[in-house]
């Protein structure tokens, strides 16, 4: 059988029983707490360190000596070369400084984008430049660091299947947006000649 209730125990006990029990809670409770604070007697975490002012001597030491502890391999979510793009690139914008000019074409901006220089992202600083828009864009396609749509393309020449227009129009109607439809050739010559009769008149 387990335990009784202590609810159950002191509801069939007198008031005087009751009080006597009350007492001993509260002696064991206090009794208690005092250990806890005779623990912590010289301890400067916690509640006991509240309201402390730290001089700014005591306040360089604590930021000196946090300096480095949870940095690069120390940290536990570190992944190293099996970080992603957008934290490697963080990693190398917090240790290369940003120029106030393009890297190689040398015009002013404020919008520098950081530029791999071979695509391999690695955490070498130098293989990272910061260069305007344009440069960058330039730099990536005469070097085949990307892919340039055209004929080899994978949706070159590639049109909507009847099934696919019909959906499209149909979303279209019912959002109320109308298409626009351009006229044919035929049509165009015929109101290209009805113009002219109509000048010529």
């Amino acid at each position: 059988m387990g335990t009784k209730r202590p609810d159950l125990v002191l509801r069939n006990k007198s008031a005087k029983q009751r009080e006597a029990v009350a007492a001993s809670h509260k002696k064991g409770r206090t009794d208690a707490y005092k250990k806890i604070a005779r623990a912590l007697v010289g301890n400067t975490n916690g509640k006991l360190n509240k309201g402390r002012k730290c001089t700014d001597e005591q306040k360089k030491k604590m930021s000196l000596a946090h300096v480095g502890l949870m940095a690069d391999e120390k940290h536990p979510g570190w992944k190293g070369g099996e970080a992603g793009y957008q934290a490697i690139h963080q990693w190398i914008r917090r240790r290369k400084a940003k120029p106030t000019s393009c890297e190689l074409c040398g015009v002013f901006s404020t919008r520098l984008q950081l530029s791999s220089k071979d695509h391999k992202y690695t955490r070498n600083l130098d293989e990272y430049q910061y260069i305007c828009a344009k440069c960058h864009k330039t730099y990536d396609i005469q070097n085949g660091l990307v892919h340039v749509s055209g004929e080899d393309h994978w949706l070159h020449g590639k049109h909507h299947t009847d099934g696919t227009k019909n959906k499209i129009r149909k979303t279209m109607k019912e959002r109320g947006i109308r298409p626009t439809v351009l006229p044919s050739k035929e049509q165009c010559m015929k109101n290209l000649s009805k113009a002219n009769k109509k000048i010529i008149l």
